[in-house]
């Protein structure tokens, strides 16, 4: 059991090497986990982020008001676009822990577009198969998706101190490397019900700020 699941994982990460390139040539390294953040039985629904909702911050700066950065939020799943105009669906669960609420997101279905057509980054970040991780706050018209924070935890490993399982693939004498997280959905959660009131591990500044679009308020009232 143990080489048939040290096969699969090779595999799965041989896979990953194309989407890896595009997440390292992005601004910040984003937290790639083989498994969700949470057991299914955590798992809840969140309507009230439901709908569309305009991108004004990403990446350290406001972003273009003159495209179309409209995400559609479901129950489910993501409608996302980048910086590039280009569009993919997320798939999506949402999970609690105390009063956070939490985003766990992986690529959707294979974006639609012509043959060797670059794909949205979002969707990337996501693929063959990962996970990434989010910290949600809604207020009034505002939402923000918090990353978690990948410098906090190679901060972690670097110590020595208790992280998630993980495995580090490109290292060697000049370079650290890219950490792929192996944990499980109970080893995750257990961490995060530890870990989640550390200022580090969700930084604001990292965030996605979106607006409700317009039509969104004027339904909602």
């Amino acid at each position: 059991m143990k080489r048939l699941f040290s096969s699969t994982l090779s595999g799965r990460i041989a896979k990953f090497a194309f989407s890896l390139l595009a997440i390292l040539l992005l601004n910040a390294c984003v937290v790639q986990s083989f498994y969700y953040f949470c057991p299914k039985e955590k798992r809840i629904s969140c309507q009230k982020i439901n709908g569309e909702w305009d991108i004004v911050f990403e990446k350290g700066k406001d972003t273009d008001s003159k495209k179309d950065r409209c995400w559609i939020f479901k129950d489910k799943d993501i409608s996302s676009v980048d910086n590039a105009g280009r569009r993919a669906d997320l798939d999506v669960v949402y999970f609690r822990i105390g009063d956070d609420l939490f985003a766990d997101i992986g690529a959707g279905e294979i974006p639609q577009g012509k043959a060797r057509e670059p794909v949205n980054e979002y969707w990337l970040q996501c693929v063959s198969p990962m996970r990434t991780l989010c910290k949600v706050k809604i207020k009034d018209d505002t939402l923000l998706l918090i990353p978690i924070s990948y410098e906090y935890l190679s901060g972690l490993i670097e110590a020595g101190k208790p992280a998630p399982s993980h495995l580090t693939r490109g290292a060697d004498a000049e370079k650290k490397g890219f950490i792929i997280f192996t944990a499980s959905e109970e080893e995750w959660f257990k961490f995060l019900e530890k870990e989640k009131a550390e200022a580090d591990l969700f930084k604001e500044e990292h965030a996605l700020k979106f607006n409700r679009a317009k039509t969104e308020k004027q339904d909602v009232k």
